[in-house]
């Protein structure tokens, strides 16, 4: 499969996706701190289609944001949308 296959299978599996973990953003009231607000639905689905969208450029297969990560892994021919809740501590 080629890799615009590949986004457009990942696209297929955002709204299912989204419905998911849009519940968890509300119960966590887990604010993008964009403009510090809880994502929608709509929202969810704009970033990771937006996401996808950049997977293979600049030879990254694996990006995130505000949670949302997606990934392709050409070697076990796997792709994967998920949410990660981290803490990101940075050093002088």
């Amino acid at each position: 499969m080629e890799l615009e296959e590949i986004k457009q299978e990942m696209k297929k599996a955002v709204p299912k996706f989204t419905a998911r973990v849009a519940p968890v953003y509300k119960l966590l009231d887990w604010k993008w701190c964009d403009q510090p607000h809880i994502p929608d639905e709509k929202e969810i689905q704009e970033t990771l289609y937006g996401l996808i969208d950049e997977l293979g450029k600049n030879g990254y297969f694996n990006t995130g944001t505000g949670g949302l990560i997606v990934a392709i892994d050409k070697s076990s021919k796997e792709y994967t949308l998920s949410m990660s809740i981290d803490i990101t501590g940075y050093w002088k």
